[in-house]
């Protein structure tokens, strides 16, 4: 099975590729040709990971599936939320980030928080949401090498360590990340034994939707979820929507050429 993964982020590819190690062939931005940069504008996770996966599959055809992660603390009303990549400024400096975050919460006993990771899926013209939280609290200083983002100052709960002090393959066991990727390669594994993958059949529940992103000739359906049909599974929860409409051949299984 061949995905591209729509970020520009190589720590999230890597620790991804990781994850799906030995279930999914994961092509990244620069095998497909994607040189810019994919916008994700919207106020919230789910929309801002739905807008990078439907430009892909708009502008390059492929099959793919790209997350959006925020860091939320309950003191600070949830900040810096969606803005998280880039709550100290429009560069991305982790670094600053956290120092932001850290003067923030200076004198400020309340350090819950948690980390959620949307990942939004498209095959052929079906569409499908996995979420992943993990619970903690912020430190007051920066603890570890490892990791990436708000990771040195992340305490996930019933841990002593924070998630930059931990080895990746233990992290991967219980972050937001690895939560919403373990039930999407369950998602993939129920799909390809029943035989779905390859020929693109629909499945799941219809639902109705209204327009949220704008039309595109190559990929017209880009809906607001209304009354979306919804399976809760622990630290999860795919929303489903299905077109009945099987993708082109020629847009499938296109990634990494023999």
């Amino acid at each position: 099975m061949k995905l591209v993964f729509a970020t520009n982020n190589k720590h999230k590819l890597e620790e991804i590729s990781h994850l799906l190690e030995g279930e999914a062939e994961i092509g990244s931005l620069a095998e497909i040709g994607c040189q810019e940069d994919i916008p994700e504008d919207h106020d919230t996770l789910e929309e801002n990971a739905l807008q990078k996966a439907r430009y892909i599959k708009e502008h390059y055809g492929y099959d793919c599936f790209a997350d959006d992660t925020g860091l939320e603390i309950e003191a600070l009303d949830k900040r810096p939320g969606v803005y998280s990549a880039r709550y100290a400024g429009p560069a991305k400096d982790s670094v600053e980030n956290m120092k932001k975050v850290l003067r923030e919460m200076e004198g400020i006993p309340d350090r819950k928080a948690c980390f959620r990771t949307v990942i939004a899926l498209i095959q052929g013209k079906e569409e499908h949401l996995f979420e992943g939280r993990v619970d903690g609290k912020i430190l007051t200083a920066q603890q570890g090498e490892a990791g990436f983002g708000y990771d040195p100052i992340f305490q996930p709960e019933g841990f002593d360590l924070s998630f930059a002090e931990m080895p990746m393959d233990e992290k991967n066991k219980i972050s937001h990340r690895g939560r919403a990727i373990q039930q999407l390669i369950a998602f993939l594994k129920e799909q390809h034994n029943k035989g779905k993958l390859k020929n693109g059949n629909c499945s799941g529940n219809h639902i109705k939707n209204q327009p949220l992103l704008g039309n595109s000739e190559n990929y017209p359906n880009l809906y607001e979820r209304k009354g979306v049909s919804v399976h809760d599974i622990p630290f999860c929860r795919i929303q489903k929507k299905n077109q009945n409409c099987p993708s082109p051949a020629n847009q499938r299984d296109r990634i990494f050429r023999e």
